[in-house]
């Protein structure tokens, strides 16, 4: 995939992140639980992915492919729950745009870590001055969003 698509399917991904937090927030609202809106969303998420499937003729993986998944692969799920949850949870307190600013920065600076770590099978790629330096500039971000 050229850099340019990834970069494209990367920014609809940002945008389809802001819509689901405030999309998913007043879920919550009508269904008088974050974990209930969250249950939800799952899902329509899951729902979602069987039609791709069928629509593009997508095997389900082999039984043994399964078995030899790393155990720390099965946990994106369970992240994902926490995540669904705590930004339904946080948004009507904070606004969609403080969440998302937050979301953004607590991802870099994971995200920077993990890959100075080649965490999780990800290539190596060091912590340079340049690349905290725009972490810091994305924290500040976060505070001038907040208060001001």
């Amino acid at each position: 995939m050229p850099s340019l698509l990834a970069a494209g399917l990367a920014l609809v991904s940002g945008v389809c992140l802001a819509m689901q937090v405030a999309i998913n927030a007043g879920l919550s609202r009508a269904v008088g639980h974050p974990i209930i809106a969250a249950l939800i969303s799952v899902c329509v998420t899951a729902a979602c992915l069987v039609v791709a499937m069928v629509m593009l003729r997508i095997a389900a993986p082999a039984r043994a492919a399964l078995g030899g998944v790393a155990p720390w692969a099965w946990s994106g799920g369970a992240l994902g729950a926490l995540y669904l949850t705590f930004t339904i949870t946080a948004v009507p307190r904070l606004g969609a745009a403080i969440v998302v600013a937050v979301i953004i920065a607590g991802q870099l600076l994971t995200s920077l870590l993990l890959d100075h770590l080649g965490a999780f099978g990800l290539p190596e790629h060091g912590v340079s001055p340049l690349r905290v330096v725009g972490a810091v500039a994305l924290v500040a971000g976060v505070v001038l969003i907040r208060f001001f």
